[in-house]
């Protein structure tokens, strides 16, 4: 009979659970120690194995070994070799009495133990012929049952041991013991083990009996303090467990009297939902911005606004009751309200830009804002539509000012300084692709000459609020050419965040145009100063000169002339500089005629060669084909003499210089190419600069005088400087000329 009580069943269940556990391990317990029990057996019988066969006497090893011996008959083997074999039987058996141990040769018994003389004629079981042709076969150990053994006349566990002599068995030792004597042991321990079982199972009986009767008290008590709404657990100290049930039915008890009171505040909350209501009405309905109510489920429109109408050009009937997809909202080119609903189910609420068309099909831009509401008790979307059409073709306007704008132009993120977008004439000066600098910024894309003037630019940006004008600044383009820019900016509001716009007015060809200005007024007034004193100060030395020359002709001065050569040749040396003075007034005058340069060059030649070689360079002529015009020959002549001098000056160890003409049709081209280690950039910038040199002796005067003879005959003068060379190249125009031949 099944007891009514919970304890007393789940006692009763439990009970019977824990008994079949523990005869299941009882069963398992007596396997385990039945498979250990062998395995030591088996252990212990080879070890008496392996110890019988080294206990062989040499001797009787040898003559094992012998093939001789080997093939007499068995009584003769037995004869020769059983009283030593017996012998070690004999002592290792007074150790192992409850085994039986032997000797033997193919299927023939040598030696057994304990002594029976009568068997050794006789034949092995099945089990153990099977077992030593096993071990001959496999030259390893055989473990093996054999349910009648011969020497016991009983079933046995056996062990058989072979020798191995030359990779073949010679001979085999066996031991076994009796199986009765192992189950007898075995029997004891299960006994044992059965008795240790049953203690534990009566123990943990008690126990549980014990517990199960502490808990169904504990549970009347509970129940009684349910009843008696008594929310102390003193009574449960015994079992704690019980404290959350207890608990959760008290909390259960007192949520069903708060969900009368719950009741009373939800009516008066349904109240103060109408009254909400009524007022989001008149918000929605007057308010000046198009607005609509859209159900979430199938996007039906519920209800519009008048400003909505407005917008739409159409009235409330028309558009309410129809799907966004039926009103065709939206355009392909740009996101769509329909897009932004798809958006708004995930992050619950959106806002951006959006393109729609009106029911008329009119195309319209606008800033939208959807946000997630529960207008009459079900999930909607309220939509707010501000029409931004106006402004968006102020932007067009805009953009079309921007990219066609020949200054450079860029949209610059306050955020992270990032380019946002740029300009064609931007991309042009600095030699770069729309994809190459969109995205990063100025300083990614390397365009900073200097950082440290681009953390001042940042600075002023930051103390003028972004709004400045005229930061003079290097630049750098894709090909390494340093630019110098103005830059100006201002605040503009640029998809949805502040920007700066920026625009930069090139004025590196201002910069040089200054410069040359400046250098050609320095020549000028240097020319006017040595057109006015340069003939007062030669007639005074060509006096000079011709005494010193009478002087050199006298005898009694003789012991002089060193030094009369060294005053002769410093005059020569001060007209030369005088000489070069005059070549650099402005208004001297130069004999032209028409000739090739190339006859000139061809005429210099000889004397540049014997120059080169002297201080041990090269020098190369390559000459075009090139039309007559019309020149000054000496000035020409002072000119590439200047310029090649200059050359193998600059060049250190032995090198080459390469004089090259070429005509396209409008400009002669002479070029005057060095491999010397190239002008410094400092020194570049003031070349031509009267008095400018960086040789030990010299004048400065030589590249100015090179400069202003390019401006006489309205050519330009080029210089390209690298750490590898120098190359200096003159343009003359040739309007007129007559073409080669």
């Amino acid at each position: 009979m099944i007891p009514a009580s919970v304890a007393q069943r789940t006692y009763l269940l439990t009970t019977i659970m824990f008994t079949v556990l523990m005869l299941f391990f009882v069963y398992r317990n007596a396997e385990m120690m039945k498979e250990q029990m062998f395995q030591q057996k088996e252990r212990e019988l080879l070890m008496i194995a392996s110890f019988l066969d080294q206990q062989i006497p040499q001797a009787v090893e040898d003559m094992l070994k012998d093939a001789v011996i080997r093939k007499l008959s068995h009584q003769e083997k037995v004869g020769l070799l059983n009283p030593q074999l017996q012998a070690v039987l004999a002592k290792v058996g007074q150790e192992y009495q409850n085994c039986g141990l032997g000797y033997g040769i193919n299927e023939e018994r040598l030696a057994v133990y304990p002594p029976r003389p009568e068997i050794l004629t006789r034949p092995f079981a099945d089990a153990g012929l099977t077992a030593i042709e096993q071990a001959y076969a496999t030259k390893k150990i055989v473990i093996f049952t054999n349910n009648k053994n011969t020497l016991w006349n009983c079933p046995t566990l056996s062990v058989l041991y072979p020798h191995i002599v030359d990779g073949e068995v010679a001979w085999f030792t066996w031991t076994n013991a009796k199986l009765e004597y192992l189950n007898g042991t075995f029997m004891a321990a299960v006994w044992q083990s059965c008795v240790t079982f049953f203690l534990l199972w009566v123990g943990a009986m008690l126990i549980l009996r014990y517990t199960f009767r502490q808990f169904e008290t504990s549970l009347s008590n509970m129940a009684a303090q349910v009843v008696s709404k008594d929310d102390s657990s003193e009574q449960l100290q015994r079992f704690p467990e019980l404290e959350p049930l207890l608990t959760a039915i008290i909390s259960l008890r007192k949520g069903m009297e708060e969900e009368c009171i719950a009741k009373t505040h939800l009516n008066q909350e349904l109240l103060v939902l109408n009254q909400r209501q009524r007022i989001f009405k008149i918000f929605f309905t007057r308010n000046l911005a198009p607005m609509a109510i859209v159900r979430q489920t199938d996007l039906m429109i519920v209800d519009v606004n008048y400003a909505a109408e407005m917008l739409m050009q159409s009235n409330r009937n028309d558009i309410t009751g129809r799907s966004a997809h039926d009103l065709n909202l939206g355009n392909a080119e740009s996101p769509s309200i329909i897009a932004r609903l798809k958006e708004l189910a995930v992050n619950g609420y959106t806002t951006g830009f959006v393109e729609f068309k009106t029911i008329a099909g009119e195309n319209r831009y606008g800033i939208i804002s959807v946000i997630k509401t529960d207008y009459c008790e079900e999930e909607q979307y309220l939509i707010t539509l501000i029409d931004i059409t106006r402004q968006r073709f102020s932007e067009e306007r805009f953009l079309k000012a921007f990219h066609s704008n020949p200054l450079m132009m860029c949209i610059v993120s306050m955020k992270d300084w990032r380019l946002v977008d740029v300009n064609q004439a931007y991309l042009t000066v600095i030699d770069r692709t729309y994809e190459e600098v969109v995205g990063k910024t100025s300083s990614q894309i390397a365009l900073w000459k200097d950082e440290s003037c681009l953390q001042q630019l940042h600075t002023e940006l930051l103390r003028a609020q972004g709004k400045y004008q005229n930061f003079e600044i290097d630049i750098v383009t894709s090909n390494k050419e340093v630019r110098t820019v103005l830059f100006s900016s201002d605040v503009i509001f640029w998809k949805d965040e502040h920007c700066l716009l920026g625009m930069f007015t090139d004025i590196t060809d201002i910069k040089r145009y200054k410069y040359e200005m400046a250098r050609l007024d320095r020549l000028d007034m240097v020319g006017e100063m040595a057109a006015g004193i340069g003939h007062e100060v030669r007639n005074p030395m060509t006096t000079v000169r011709g005494y010193l020359q009478l002087f050199q002709r006298k005898a009694e001065l003789a012991k002089y002339h060193s030094q009369i050569d060294t005053m002769i040749e410093e005059l020569d040396r001060a007209n030369a500089i005088i000489t070069e003075f005059l070549s650099l007034a402005k208004n001297k005058k130069i004999e032209t005629r028409r000739a090739n340069i190339n006859d000139v060059i061809h005429a210099l030649a000889p004397l540049l060669e014997a120059d080169a070689l002297r201080r041990g360079h090269d020098l190369h002529v390559t000459l075009a084909d090139l039309p007559e015009f019309d020149f000054d020959e000496n000035e020409i002549r002072q000119l590439i003499l200047n310029l090649v001098r200059n050359g193998l000056e600059a060049m250190a160890t032995s090198g080459l210089v390469t004089i090259n003409t070429a005509f396209n049709g409008a400009e002669i081209e002479l070029k005057i190419t060095d491999q010397g280690c190239g002008v410094p950039p400092e020194i570049l910038e003031k070349i031509g600069t009267p008095f400018m040199t960086t040789k030990d002796e010299g004048t400065g005067l030589g590249l100015p005088v090179c400069f202003r003879i390019a401006e006489r005959h309205d050519a330009g003068i080029y210089v390209d400087s690298t750490p590898t060379g120098t190359a200096f190249r003159i343009t003359f125009s040739v309007a007129g000329a007559v073409e080669p031949a």
